[in-house]
């Protein structure tokens, strides 16, 4: 798995780069201020695209980035040698489009079972629904969070989907 350089510590810019062939980077503060900005460095990242799959791209975005936001205001900053922040990474590719949210800490999503009166508490499960492939690759001091979007009309096959979990 590629992850991204080291980041430059940033005030109030938000480093990315966009790369038509290659995977693109954005960095963000752990901050819900950002998540919109998450949704919309999607929506570049993926134009051309059907509008359909755009907006799946930028529904899971939301809620796996909203996710790794909520972690991070409840549990404070990482520790001091771990690189602070969420990363999100796009890579387009002809078939579907591969998601990357990663965050400092380790520990894995938690999926909840929501009330209807509830107003949070389905992220995962719009993930799961969207999503050809969902998971987790944890390490000792951040997590990386996978979401493969099949483009419309293509069925990925399990193999295809096993060689993307390596």
């Amino acid at each position: 798995m590629r992850f991204p350089p080291t980041p430059v510590p940033t005030t109030d810019r938000i480093p990315f780069s966009y790369c038509r062939t290659g995977t693109s980077w954005l960095r963000m503060p752990p901050s819900s201020d950002f998540v919109a900005e998450a949704r919309q460095f999607t929506r570049r990242a993926l134009s051309g695209c059907d509008s359909g799959y755009v907006d799946d791209a930028e529904a899971v975005t939301s809620e796996l980035v909203t996710n790794a936001v909520r972690y991070a205001e409840a549990h404070g900053d990482p520790p001091e040698h771990v690189v602070p922040g969420i990363w999100l990474g796009i890579q387009a590719l002809k078939r579907h489009v591969h998601l990357y949210v990663r965050d400092p800490f380790p520990a894995s999503p938690v999926k909840r079972k929501a009330s209807e009166t509830d107003t949070s508490g389905r992220g995962l499960f719009i993930v799961e629904a969207l999503t050809a492939a969902f998971w987790v690759d944890r390490r000792n001091y951040d997590k990386t969070l996978h979401a493969i979007i099949a483009k419309p009309g293509v069925e990925l096959t399990v193999g295809e989907l096993d060689q993307l979990r390596r």
